[in-house]
């Protein structure tokens, strides 16, 4: 058991180690997928820009369309198909202002999933950094252990060492105790055959 407890711990630090560097992968990510937002969001603040000069062109089209149907209207028949030109640039600035609009809904769109990923990857990263911190724990305490380990390995083989080391000795005091014994009864039997007599 002391023996497979060392291996047990080598297995559990390097599952700690492999933990650990998936972590620090998926904190890399974290922190690419997270420029990439923010770059995102940059872009989109300057859609929003290019929507307002587009808007601010649509506006002026439309009022030099109105001011060209007033003097198409003046000029009479004269000015009829200028008239038409007119409106026809009336339609399209709406057309413009109203995908302005629509493009417009679709930036706020994407500045709200951006925030909302921005609060996703945030958590993201604080699990990230736990999970980091957790391995880099359970790796030094897995060394510890596995330091621990050895030396309650090491104790036990002294400890097996001194059992054998009492064994033999044991067996020696017995062996010199039967030999003494033997000793003390062949003396017994000299001191009776010497006897009184």
């Amino acid at each position: 058991t002391m023996q497979s407890l060392p291996e047990s711990a080598k297995h559990i630090a390097d599952s700690a180690q492999e933990v650990l560097e998936n972590a620090e992968k998926a904190r890399q990510t974290t922190d690419e997928t997270a420029a990439k937002i923010s770059e995102l969001s940059t872009h989109a603040n300057r859609i929003s820009e290019i929507l307002e000069t587009i808007r601010d062109i649509a506006d002026r089209s439309d009022l030099l369309a109105l001011n060209a149907s007033l003097e198409a209207t003046r000029a009479g028949e004269a000015g009829r198909a200028f008239s038409l030109v007119a409106a026809e640039m009336r339609r399209l600035a709406e057309t413009v202002t109203d995908a302005v609009q629509v493009v417009k809904g679709l930036v706020s769109d994407v500045r709200g999933s951006g925030a909302e990923s921005v609060v996703a990857i945030e958590d993201n990263r604080k699990l990230v950094e736990s999970t980091t911190e957790s391995s880099r724990q359970i790796g030094l305490v897995t060394h510890q252990q596995q330091a621990v380990t050895e030396q309650v390995s090491q104790s036990m083989r002294d400890i097996a060492r001194v059992i054998r080391q009492s064994v033999s000795a044991t067996q020696q005091t017995r062996t010199s105790a039967e030999i003494l014994t033997k000793e003390a009864e062949m003396l017994a039997a000299l001191v009776g055959r010497t006897g009184p007599d």
